[in-house]
């Protein structure tokens, strides 16, 4: 294989204005249909010489191009072709591992087979995604960050069925039992009971 000539790996970048030379290079460089230009050259060396490096990058732009228009033709041929030569390669080596007499280039040929089976699957996988692609239905989630509404019922808490303060129990059971409806009699009281009742209730009060 015969290396291609310089004029044709020759590309000609033009530098925005108040862009430096430098980095004119360096932007044209990482582009990736430049990288893929000049890697197609180093794969096929014998037809570099026929299609200048321009020439490449150019069609490989053009093909970039109809991808972001969601024209997805020229990928959908080569996930094709690509699965039907895995397949070949599987095919291939499968007779030749059929074909040894001993056990290492047997599993040797078997291993890589099935190397290129899997590949060939999932080259297949990678298609039928791209012709249908899967639909993701997202979950909305509730949060929330202040107190919680219970919306399924009107009925008291335990809390609130047991709220009911000493207090008031006090009050309501003295109530009923001083007040009976009936008028009381009146009962004598011991003076000296009754001179301690009354320092008792104004210490208290």
């Amino acid at each position: 294989m015969s290396e291609p000539s310089s004029k044709s790996r020759t590309l000609t970048v033009e530098a925005y204005p108040g862009e430096s030379e430098t980095r004119a290079k360096a932007r044209a460089v990482l582009r990736p249909s430049v990288g893929a230009a000049c890697a197609a050259q180093a794969i096929e060396p014998d037809l570099a010489d026929a299609i200048p490096l321009a020439d490449l990058v150019d069609e490989l732009a053009d093909q970039v191009k109809a991808v972001h228009g969601g024209k997805l033709a020229r990928p959908e041929a080569l996930l094709t072709v690509q699965a039907h030569t895995l397949d070949l390669l599987f095919n291939r080596l499968l007779r030749r591992a059929m074909g040894s007499d001993t056990i290492p280039p047997f599993e040797a040929n078997m291993r890589m087979a099935l190397r290129a089976q899997s590949q060939c699957a999932r080259t297949i996988e990678v298609l039928s995604a791209l012709k249908n692609p899967p639909v993701v239905i997202a979950k909305q989630a509730h949060v929330t960050t202040g107190p919680q509404q219970n919306n399924f019922g009107t009925a008291p808490s335990r809390a609130r069925e047991t709220e009911n303060p000493p207090t008031e129990l006090l009050e309501a059971s003295d109530g009923e039992r001083l007040d009976t409806g009936t008028t009381g009699t009146a009962v004598r009281v011991d003076p000296a009971l009754a001179n301690v009742d009354s320092q008792h209730r104004a210490a208290n009060a």
